[in-house]
């Protein structure tokens, strides 16, 4: 199995010292940051009480779990809005494959409620030399990166799609910025 994201309650997504999100310890913590329980189930095969972290439902060997960061994606718990939203993830694993599964889970203890609806596979004919941006919001910021083996490249913003006039965004480092959440829409973009 492939990552594509896993959801958190915001404050159970755990850092290190620098600030970059901590996976084995976000996944390997008991209870949670925020003083709330991880779910329990109990084991049909053994009839024994299991869980109580993050990576305990997640199918990967913990081994793995250092490279799991960047699928760590936080949202706000028992909020009717922030994760309601359209959502697009580049699966270079499902190219031109016949046959691709998909397997999605949830844990929790009944705090939120969760849902997929008119998921599907789409051929957006995405350029195979272009980088991808990957955007995650952390406090009352964005983070927006892309590969840091892409050179060339300028990121650009607009507040608007219709005549858009695109800048510079200043600050970008090692292919990476943060950016403050404004009240206004901002559309980015990388330009070469």
């Amino acid at each position: 199995w492939l990552p594509i994201i896993y959801l958190l309650d915001r404050p159970d997504i755990l850092v290190d010292a620098s600030t970059n999100i901590d996976a084995v310890a976000t996944f390997s913590t008991e209870g949670a940051s925020a003083g709330q329980a991880i779910a329990f189930y109990t084991d049909p095969v053994d009839g024994q009480e299991k869980g109580g972290t993050y990576g305990a439902f997640i199918g990967v060997a913990q081994s793995q779990w250092p490279n799991l960061a960047p699928y760590l994606s936080p949202r706000i718990d028992d909020d009717p809005v922030d994760s309601k939203r359209v959502e697009l993830f580049r699966l270079p694993g499902a190219d031109s494959q016949a046959a691709v599964r998909f397997r999605f889970a949830t844990s929790g203890t009944d705090s939120w409620y969760w849902g997929i609806d008119d998921f599907g596979l789409y051929s957006i004919g995405l350029s195979a030399t272009g980088p991808t941006l990957s955007i995650r919001r952390e406090g009352s910021e964005v983070v927006i990166s892309w590969p840091a083996s892409v050179s060339g490249f300028t990121l650009e913003f607009t507040p608007t799609l219709t005549n858009p006039v695109w800048s510079p965004v200043s600050g970008v480092s090692n292919n990476s910025v943060r950016v403050p959440i404004a009240p206004s829409n901002r559309f980015f973009q990388l330009r070469q």
